[in-house]
């Protein structure tokens, strides 16, 4: 499972491990943008299948009780850039370290072996 707290890196891809996750921007701004990028290498990882996506968005001070603004996106294998924005009413911060999830918002991967 690659996410933000365990996001790999470079070498996964190069050793044919699977995807790996990158986290882009500066989390001390004051209303920081950010962008986690998670990439999956179209050769050599040996195997055939699904890759599952989601979103999740964590419950934290910084955001219980507001509504976050995030916006995907997607390359398809036709190159082209699929986007969608969304806005997320986080509840209220009784429910901080709950996550919130989104299943549903992006187009799981189909992986061919090369």
């Amino acid at each position: 499972h690659v996410w933000s707290g365990a996001p790999r890196d470079l070498t996964a891809a190069i050793t044919g491990a699977g995807g790996y996750m990158t986290m882009n921007g500066d989390t001390r701004a004051a209303d920081p943008l950010l962008a986690e990028v998670y990439t999956f290498p179209k050769i050599g990882t040996g195997r055939d299948g699904q890759v599952a996506l989601s979103v999740e968005a964590e419950v934290t001070p910084a955001n219980c009780g507001t509504e976050i603004e995030a916006q995907s996106l997607e390359i398809g294998g036709d190159g082209k850039i699929k986007s969608q924005d969304l806005t997320l009413a986080v509840p209220g911060c009784d429910a901080q370290g709950h996550f919130l999830v989104l299943n549903n918002l992006l187009q799981n991967l189909k992986v061919a072996q090369y």
